[in-house]
């Protein structure tokens, strides 16, 4: 589901809750050993903020973690796009 928040610094402030949970930043592992692949970007954000075509800003957000982090999550929202989106 996508959510929109407040403000940027709303978005933020619930962002760094989920990221501090998930142990976010983390380093990336090798999908066929699960070693930490040392040349590998980081991840660094759960989900980042998006911008439909009336300049709403939103952001992906999986149910579970919708659920697990809802004090300060932001609005549902449908995003809207004058063109498909592939």
């Amino acid at each position: 589901m996508n959510y929109t928040w407040e403000s940027d610094e709303a978005f933020e402030a619930w962002h760094s809750v989920v990221k501090e949970a998930l142990g976010i930043p983390y380093p990336n592992r090798n999908s066929k050993t699960g070693e930490i692949d040392e040349n590998a970007t980081w991840t660094t954000a759960y989900t980042a903020l998006r911008t439909d075509d009336n300049g709403v800003k939103f952001a992906k957000v999986e149910e579970e973690i919708a659920q697990q982090f809802s004090e300060g999550l932001g609005e549902p929202h449908e995003p809207y796009y004058d063109r498909e989106i592939i």
